[in-house]
């Protein structure tokens, strides 16, 4: 197996939505990642926690609308 990049270094789980304009054409992302915790609770990335992810960038999304109008 190859190398880990650093940059992935700790991270145990990573989720992105897209920010999408009116015609829904992706204008940029949202981005998320969680590092290994010593907390043995918390557990791994669940629907709930992508499902906010993916809202706030809606939100991101109607707000750069109205800033366009």
């Amino acid at each position: 197996e190859g190398a880990t990049s650093e940059s992935l270094s700790g991270v145990e789980t990573v989720v992105a939505a897209p920010i999408l304009n009116g015609p829904g054409e992706v204008i940029g992302a949202l981005y998320g990642e969680r590092h290994r915790s010593v907390r043995a609770a918390q557990g791994p990335l669940g629907m709930l926690e992508a499902r906010l992810v993916e809202l706030l960038a809606r939100i991101v999304a109607g707000g750069l609308a109205r800033v366009e109008e």
